[in-house]
């Protein structure tokens, strides 16, 4: 009995290493059915050719992601003719995922008809929905504007639309001819009248250009660094802005943004625009050759050694630092310009303007230099107000080839301390009356002929 007892945990013990080793036989291949790999779209059918539409071999590849793979895209031209739906390469629910793009792999939009697509021809080439650490990387997005020909929805394309996600990258990534934006960042879902938006989002080392609408539109986010992006040649369709900051619903906003190191040129209306809610913008070592326009319904923002040309201000709270600029409106808010300089290149007789506006205006101007060129050279004023502002400050300030005009409008009060001022307006003086004594002379001089002649 002894023995058969011995024999039978003899058994169970050999019993028990078999399922041991079964179980992790089985757990091993389960790793590696999970471990993150390459889906490449050419394993799925995509041929890459500009020729043959290889939309639903995108998107069948696409389902294949799982957390930590990366989608691929070889070099080649992948062309995108999905008419039914506005969204061609749907990207919904992902976690964790690489969109890669080899460096000449090219998404080129097929021309989409008028009314083709169940929302107005609206269409989206990469839309990330509900999605969470994505990053998109690499290639050209290509849309379908240099050969649409119709007119009814002309701003209905854009590159990559972000709906609701958090952790976005979009990196090193080509965009043109859109018809619409090239990136769009929105948000779907409301929650007791609050859009919820997107969260953490960076766009780096971009290039955006030939865009019917705008190169880069935020209507709902909450954290964006754009950063080393040049956006260029903007025009077609309002609003024509570089980057169009724009709460677009009541319950939106858009907050804590940074801009830096980014340069704007031939954005035809603005390099950015700030519309409605937004809070805590920063926009730094950038280049904005197209003008700015802040709203009043945004604060704290901050420009920080930046070039711009002419910047309207309407915002509760706006700061420049060290920044070159040729022309600042305030048309109500409140500005603190601090080290700039201000240089006009043209003959806008001035350099700080309070026009017409219902709100208070508030300007303060420290260890800036004022310094006017064409007719400004000769005396052109520097402050002009169409309404009285709340206070306008100049301390420290120098005036180089032009004067300060406080008499000019309704600015009465101006406060002015260690300020270096030049005979701007002398020079006038003294024109004006060189040019009278010509007169006069000449004058007195044909009056004289006439009387010889009698």
């Amino acid at each position: 009995m002894k023995k058969l007892n011995f024999a039978a945990i003899l058994y169970c013990l050999a019993l028990c290493l078999l399922l041991a080793a079964f179980c992790l036989v089985t757990c091993g291949a389960e790793e590696g059915d999970s471990a993150p790999k390459t889906v490449n779209v050419k394993d799925y059918g995509a041929v890459g050719d500009g020729v043959n539409n290889d939309t639903p071999l995108i998107n069948e590849a696409v389902t294949h992601l799982k957390e930590g793979d990366t989608l691929y895209f070889p070099e080649g031209t992948y062309l995108l003719k999905e008419y039914g739906v506005p969204t061609i390469i749907d990207l919904n629910g992902l976690k964790n995922v690489t969109v890669m793009l080899h460096e000449n792999a090219i998404l080129q939009m097929d021309v989409v008809p008028d009314g083709a697509t169940g929302e107005q021809s609206r269409h989206y080439i990469l839309h990330l929905r509900n999605c969470e650490n994505v990053t998109v990387t690499g290639g050209k997005l290509y849309g379908d504007l240099a050969s649409y020909k119709g007119t009814a929805y002309i701003d209905h394309g854009y590159a990559i639309r972000l709906a609701d996600c958090e952790g976005i990258t979009v990196k090193d990534v080509e965009i043109a001819h859109m018809r619409g934006d090239g990136i769009s960042v929105f948000s779907e879902t409301v929650t007791d009248g609050l859009y919820g938006g997107c969260r953490d989002v960076l766009i780096e080392g971009c290039e955006i250009y030939y865009c019917f609408r705008n190169g880069i539109t935020l209507t709902s986010v909450d954290g964006c660094v754009i950063r080393d992006t040049y956006i260029h040649n903007i025009r077609g369709g309002m609003p024509q802005a570089g980057i169009d900051i724009e709460a677009e619903y009541s319950g939106s906003v858009n907050r804590n943004i940074t801009i830096e190191n980014c340069r704007f040129i031939d954005c035809y209306s603005w390099s950015v625009v700030v519309a409605r809610k937004a809070d805590s913008i920063v926009i730094r070592d950038s280049v904005l050759a197209s003008p700015v326009t802040l709203s009043e319904e945004s604060a704290d923002i901050t420009f920080t050694g930046c070039t711009l040309t002419r910047v309207g201000v309407s915002a509760k709270k706006t700061v420049l630092e060290n920044c070159k600029l040729e022309c600042v409106r305030l048309y109500g808010g409140e500005v603190t310009c601090t080290n700039c300089e201000f240089d006009g290149k043209g003959t806008i007789p001035y350099r700080v303007l309070v026009t017409k506006s219902y709100l208070t205006s508030k300007g303060t101007f420290e260890n800036c230099t004022f310094r006017g060129r064409g007719l400004c050279a000769l005396g052109g004023c520097i402050v002009f107000c169409h309404t009285p502002p709340e206070s306008m400050t100049f301390t420290d300030c120098d005036f180089n080839a032009c004067g300060l005009i406080p008499f000019l409008g309704y600015l009465t009060d101006v406060e002015r301390e260690g300020c270096f001022f030049n005979l701007g307006w002398a020079l006038w003086l003294c024109i004006i009356a060189v040019i009278s004594l010509v007169a006069f002379l000449i004058i007195r001089h044909n009056r004289r002929r006439v009387w010889v002649c009698r």
